[in-house]
């Protein structure tokens, strides 16, 4: 006898396994011979957001790394999504270990802020490679190379690069950060000559 559970699972399974078929049989059908997939040309599409409202992400970005850089809690705070799914991505410690994970909601967010300002911690955006992106009338992404330099938990305070990538919703009060990822973006190998 199957029991619920059991029958969910391949239920789950059976579409995965149908949907990898449908992928594969599309592939093959509408990659044409020189390589490029009907899919990966560009399609027309209206932009979610006008330039007015990408402009004034772009002042928003910048207020928060400048809040940032001068440590300001209560501004940062501010412009969080106060919600418990808002989420910022960091080391966690003890640093040396290298794990990297979730801080979720205002309140956790905001104490580890208060713990990467109790030392050094400026952020170096590349404002030039700035990218700001509608993915809807109410959200929208910021992606920005940055160096950041910190001596978090010990860490010796030397820049790394990392590509911050934040997350904007748009609620009653205005734009919010509800997820700030800043991902490592690994040194070039070197060149041997």
């Amino acid at each position: 006898m199957v029991t619920i559970s059991n029958a969910r699972v391949r239920d789950r399974l059976i579409g995965v396994a149908a949907w990898l078929a449908v992928v594969a049989i599309s592939t093959l059908v509408l990659v044409p011979s020189n390589g490029v997939r009907a899919d990966d040309r560009e399609l027309p599409h209206k932009r979610p957001l006008d330039e007015t409202t990408l402009g004034e992400l772009r002042g928003l970005y910048k207020k928060l790394i400048d809040a940032e850089n001068v440590h300001d809690l209560e501004t940062v705070k501010s412009m969080l999504l106060a919600s418990p799914d808002s989420l910022f991505i960091s080391r966690l410690e003890p640093v040396e270990k290298g794990e990297w994970g979730g801080y979720w909601g205002t309140p956790s967010i905001m104490e580890h802020f208060a713990a990467l300002y109790s030392g050094t911690f400026p952020i170096d955006p590349n404002f030039t490679e700035e990218k700001i992106v509608g993915l809807s009338p109410d959200v929208a992404q910021t992606y920005t190379p940055v160096l950041i330099t910190s001596n978090y938990g010990g860490q010796a305070p030397i820049g790394r690069h990392f590509l911050m990538v934040v997350e904007w919703v748009l609620t009653p009060d205005g734009w919010r950060v509800a997820t700030d990822i800043p991902m490592p973006v690994p040194p070039p190998p070197h060149i041997q000559r």
